[in-house]
C-alpha cells in the first residue's frame, strides 16, 4: 500500500507509525483457512507543477510520484518497479498488482488532485484503478481483480477540509498530540489507521471463496425473480372507490387512477393527418388518449 502526500516529512511519520505497529492485518473470517497477511507500506511524495496556457491561465499537472527511503537523506526513486511483477501466493490462487492500494492525505485533498494520481497509476501499471468514495469501506462488486484502489483521506465532522484539520493538530500541545495519536482520531495517527483500512479493503479472496459468494449472489436474484413472478399484483395501489378508476379490459385489475393523471393534459391536436379530411375541421378524429405522470412502479 503507498502512502502518498506532498511533503516527504509527513509522509515518513505516518510511514513510522505502521512500522511500529503490526504488519500483519486480519484475513476474511470465511475464508476456508486463515491466512498471514502482510502489508507493506511504501512511502511516496507526489510533486505538482503548473504552466500557463494561451489564455494565461495557470494549469496544474502532476510531475511526478516518487518513493522515498525511511531515512529522509536519499531523494526519491521511481515507482513503475513496484509494478514489474504481481504478487500472488504459492498455489496461485489470489494475485494481486505490486501495489495494491494508494493512501492519499498528508497536503494532498482536492479531487482534481487525486484524479491525476490516479491517471498516472493507470499509465506506469497498466492496471484499471478505482477511486474509492464510500465510507463504508466496501468494494463495489465490479471491481475485478488486479484493480488498484485509491482512496483520499477525508476530515473529521468538526473541520470543512484537511487543512483545517491539520492546522488544528499543530495547536496541539506535545502530550495531546502524542494521545491523539494514539487514539488514531487526528494528525499522523489518522493517517496510518486510514492506510491500514484501505489494506484490509484490497486484501485478495480466494477462487472459492469468490465462486461461493457469486453463487449466493445469484440465488438471491434468482428468489426476488421469483417473488415477483408469484406476486405480481404487489406493486399495484389501492385507489378511492368515489374516483374514476382505469382497470385492465381483460383481467380487470386497476391499474391507475384519476391521480396518476399527468398535472397538465397534453394538447388534444387534430390527429386525422389526410390532406383530404384536413379541408373539413369536421373530419378531424377526436382524441381520447390519456397520459400518466411519471412514479408508477409496475
Amino acid at each position: 500500500v503507498a502512502v502518498v502526500g506532498l511533503q516527504r516529512a509527513r509522509v515518513l511519520k505516518v510511514c513510522s507509525i505502521l512500522a511500529a505497529s503490526s504488519d500483519t492485518i486480519a484475513d476474511f473470517p470465511e475464508e476456508p483457512v486463515s491466512r498471514q497477511i502482510h502489508v507493506e507500506y511504501i512511502p511516496c511524495v507526489a510533486t505538482f507543477d503548473s504552466y500557463q496556457n494561451e489564455g494565461s491561465e495557470d494549469v496544474r499537472y502532476l510531475a511526478k510520484v516518487e518513493h522515498h527511503l525511511f531515512d529522509g537523506v536519499h531523494g526519491g526513486t521511481r515507482i513503475t518497479g513496484f509494478f514489474d511483477e504481481a504478487i500472488g501466493d504459492k498455489e496461485g490462487d489470489v494475485c494481486t498488482t505490486g501495489i495494491a492500494a494508494f493512501a492519499i492525505g498528508c497536503g494532498i485533498e482536492s479531487d482534481e488532485d487525486v484524479n491525476m494520481i490516479s491517471s498516472f497509476v493507470e499509465m506506469i501499471s497498466g492496471h484499471k484503478s478505482y477511486i474509492h468514495n464510500d465510507t463504508r469501506w466496501e468494494v463495489d462488486q465490479n471491481v475485478v481483480e488486479g484493480t488498484i484502489i485509491i482512496d483520499c483521506i477525508k476530515p473529521n465532522e468538526d473541520f470543512i477540509s484537511m487543512k483545517e484539520e491539520t492546522a488544528a493538530y499543530r495547536d496541539l500541545s506535545p502530550s495531546e498530540k502524542e494521545c491523539v495519536t494514539e487514539n488514531q482520531t487526528i494528525g499522523p495517527g489518522k493517517m496510518a489507521k486510514f492506510a491500514t483500512d484501505l489494506a484490509r479493503m484490497c486484501v485478495p479472496r480466494t477462487k472459492k471463496v469468490n465462486a461461493e459468494e457469486e453463487d449466493h449472489h445469484q440465488e438471491g436474484k434468482e428468489d426476488e425473480l421469483k417473488n415477483e413472478i408469484q406476486d405480481p399484483l404487489s406493486k399495484l395501489k389501492t385507489y378511492d372507490v368515489n374516483m374514476n378508476r382505469f382497470a385492465c379490459k381483460m383481467c380487470r385489475t386497476i391499474l391507475f387512477g384519476e391521480c396518476d393523471l399527468e398535472d397538465i393534459p397534453h394538447s388534444k391536436g387534430q390527429h386525422s393527418f389526410s390532406s383530404r379530411k384536413m379541408k373539413s375541421a369536421g373530419n378531424a378524429k377526436v382524441c381520447q388518449s390519456i397520459f400518466l405522470a411519471p412514479g408508477l412502479e409496475w
